[in-house]
């Protein structure tokens, strides 16, 4: 398998070749479709949206959001490589279905051939939040407890390949613990089902979780970014918290 060039690995949005004809006329002329490759309401769609908005209101002309969640973001991906390369439909890519999933396993798509960089839109760590009914309130205890309870713990992800399920990986890995992975079709499903106690713990952008961990619905353990972050200032960094190879950042 070929290994993707540097420069895709630092895109967060990621086009469909913009074709000749664009060249001679006002761009845009017509709708403009932009792909999020997760469900509503997750991180990539609420920065989908936002974007929308203001790309509209920049060019004059509706910027549309389409949700094709499922594969960990390759049906998505997919979809979007299929679309017209007229520079009407763009899709916002992230780690895991723009590097990880090539990697781990065939895909439809090829991101060299099928895709245009265009730019970075942001980037950020996760955020490992708990179930408040896990009888936990650190990451310390968290490995002291799945120690103590192997197999009986499991965390959500947006599903295989996604950042989320790699950094419970690294957990798993660094801290010796036996933990069950529950893939989803996006990080906001294993977030609801975390509130509703189906999964003890996810790994998870901290846009989806913010409200839910100043509402006291979720318990907010660790964050994997090398430093606290001012979102929340109060979580300690899991090299803080005793792992210093616990260190994952998306974009």
């Amino acid at each position: 398998m070929r290994i993707v060039r540097p420069l895709v690995f630092v895109v967060g949005l990621v086009a469909a070749l913009v074709g000749n004809a664009v060249l001679g006329e006002t761009y845009p002329s017509k709708p403009v479709h932009l792909i999020v490759t997760y469900p509503p309401a997750g991180s990539s769609d609420l920065m989908a949206r936002i974007l929308a908005q203001k790309l509209s209101e920049l060019w004059g002309q509706p910027v549309i959001v389409e949700n094709k969640p499922g594969a960990a973001g390759s049906i998505g991906m997919d979809y979007a490589a299929h679309q017209p390369a007229d520079g009407y439909s763009f899709v916002i890519g992230n780690l895991g279905p723009v590097v990880v999933n090539p990697l781990l396993s065939k895909v439809p798509f090829d991101v060299e051939r099928d895709f245009l960089p265009v730019s970075l839109i942001s980037t950020g760590p996760n955020v490992l939040v708990v179930n408040p009914k896990t009888p936990v309130k650190t990451l310390g205890e968290l490995i002291a407890y799945a120690r103590a309870n192997p197999g009986k713990l499991n965390f959500g992800s947006g599903g295989s390949g996604s950042v989320a399920h790699l950094s419970g990986e690294m957990l798993k890995s660094l801290a010796h613990v036996d933990i069950v992975h529950v893939p989803y079709k996006g990080g906001i499903l294993s977030v609801n089902d975390l509130i509703a106690g189906h999964v003890q713990l996810v790994f998870s952008d901290a846009l989806p979780v913010m409200q839910h961990i100043r509402a006291g619905t979720l318990r907010a353990l660790a964050i994997t970014s090398p430093e606290r972050s001012p979102l929340v200032p109060d979580v300690p960094t899991c090299v803080e918290s005793g792992l210093p190879g616990l260190v994952a950042v998306n974009w």
